[in-house]
């Protein structure tokens, strides 16, 4: 973006805030507030920052060099000096608010028509566009004067005014009368036009002209912007979630200089790289995000997708004529989960004591109504309601044969499925449960009844003789 756009839209809005007492430090003596939003000559805006900015509770006025709006402050206000604050008084902060409004929703201002559209994002008048491209013009060929430090800023305020077309000379007066009665009629010669009145300084026209230059001018080139030197990783570099969620965590990144400083106002591309069902949200797998006053960019949210995966998240710099700034890389894991667990028989599951229960016991965990597979799953043996293992009861047994009432299952398979171990019963009866834990919290609970064995009537000796 050409300075001599703002540079314009300061010349319209406060004449750059001269004749208000404009110091070093950005800040004017006196503040500059448009005139009461009340809805009777301007727009109806109530207000909306309680006076903070503007010194009126009622209605909200435009404040500072460029006349920004409060509640427009309130999204675009920076700090353009680095003084810590984002005041819209102070011409450095405004300055730079101005350039990344006008820059708002990636629009390219070298191009005629996001130009114009910047503009009138500004002032919804073609009268005013044309105002601004002029003044524009005009700082671009060289006219430019130095703003003096006017200290406490005793002269009157300079209103802003718009540019006027340049007052013609007034029309020739009437012809005198004949000098004498009955000479012949000969008319006097007409008085000459009276020359237009001699100006101070240069009036706005429409083009302007180019005013005249001072005493003590400024070279109206800018100092070229310090380039960019790297991006840097802010935060983690990894994040992780299971499948069906969204990450908690967000990439982000600094841009800074080759002096380094932060860089506010780069584009930074933000990609999503790999087989995986993760996306932005909206279901992007790029995005542009523009780097704050701070100069750090901060990827959207991104959905994980129903599917297992690793991915990684890719940052670089959107610029054609920027090289050598490495792109920052972050890496993101989908982790298996489920949001539902069901046993894929009815069976109710009944075992004698000191037996086992015989059957085949499946689980099958799904995903929006997916089969979910890798699913890591826990089963518990615990008492009829309970929370904990028991210490009795049925169990599993480990590599040695030893009892296991708390055991970590083989993940589930493509389908899904499931199938747990042989599970036995010890001499306890009663009513217990078996409880199947995902690593995502989602359970599954099943009652298991052990029955009192029943004993076998020893044969009575004979009594026959």
């Amino acid at each position: 973006m050409k300075w001599e756009l703002v540079a314009a839209i300061g010349r319209i809005e406060s004449v750059h805030a001269s004749g208000y007492g404009l110091r070093e430090d950005g800040y004017t003596d006196k503040a500059i507030r448009g005139p009461q939003l009340n809805g009777q000559q301007f727009a109806l805006i109530r207000d909306t920052d309680a006076g903070v900015w503007d010194g009126d509770r009622q209605y909200d006025r435009a404040v500072g060099p460029t006349q920004f709006i409060p509640s427009t402050w309130k999204q675009w206000g920076t700090d353009g000096n680095g003084d810590g604050k984002r005041d819209p008084n102070n011409i450095y902060d405004a300055a730079l608010a101005t350039g990344l409004y006008l820059c708002a929703g990636d629009r390219n201002l070298s191009t005629s028509e996001d130009l114009k559209t910047a503009v009138l994002s500004y002032n919804r008048s073609t009268q005013y566009y044309d105002n601004v491209l002029s003044w524009m013009r005009t700082y671009e060929g060289g006219g430019v004067a130095e703003l003096p430090n006017t200290g406490t800023g005793t002269r009157l305020p300079h209103l802003p005014t718009l540019p006027t077309p340049p007052v013609s000379p007034s029309a020739p007066s009437t012809p005198a009368m004949p000098s004498a009665p009955g000479a012949p009629p000969t008319p006097t010669t007409p008085r000459t036009p009276p020359a237009p009145p001699k100006r101070d300084a240069p009036v706005e026209p429409e083009p302007p002209t180019r005013p005249t230059t001072p005493p003590h001018t400024t070279d109206p080139k800018p100092p070229k912007p310090v380039p960019i030197g790297k991006l840097t990783r802010v935060g983690a570099s990894s994040f992780t979630a299971d499948a069906g969620t969204v990450f908690l965590g967000r990439a982000k990144v600094m841009a800074v200089r080759t002096n380094g400083k932060a860089a506010a106002g780069q584009k930074i591309r933000f990609a999503v790289i790999g087989d995986t069902d993760a996306r932005f949200t909206g279901g992007l797998r790029t995005v542009t995000v523009t780097t704050s006053a701070q100069g750090v960019a901060i990827a959207p949210c991104i959905e994980a997708g129903d599917r297992p995966s690793t991915f990684t998240i890719r940052a670089h710099l959107v610029s054609t004529h920027i090289e050598g700034v490495t792109p920052v890389a972050f890496a993101g894991t989908v982790l298996p989960a489920a949001d539902k667990l069901t046993r894929t028989s009815d069976t109710a599951l009944e075992a004698s004591s000191s037996s086992t229960f015989g059957k085949e016991i499946g689980f099958k965990a799904t995903l929006n109504g997916k089969a979910a597979a890798g699913v890591a799953l826990v089963a518990r043996v615990v008492a009829d309601g309970g929370t904990e293992p028991v210490s009795a009861g049925p169990y599993f047994k480990d590599a040695k044969d030893r009892p296991l009432r708390t055991l970590t299952l083989t993940t589930t398979g493509t389908d899904g499925l499931v199938l747990l171990p042989e599970l036995f019963t010890d001499e306890n009866a009663g009513a217990y449960q078996l409880v199947l834990t995902a690593t995502n919290g989602v359970t599954v609970t099943v009652d298991l009844t052990v029955t009192e064995t029943t004993a076998t009537p020893s044969p009575q000796p004979s009594t026959a003789p």
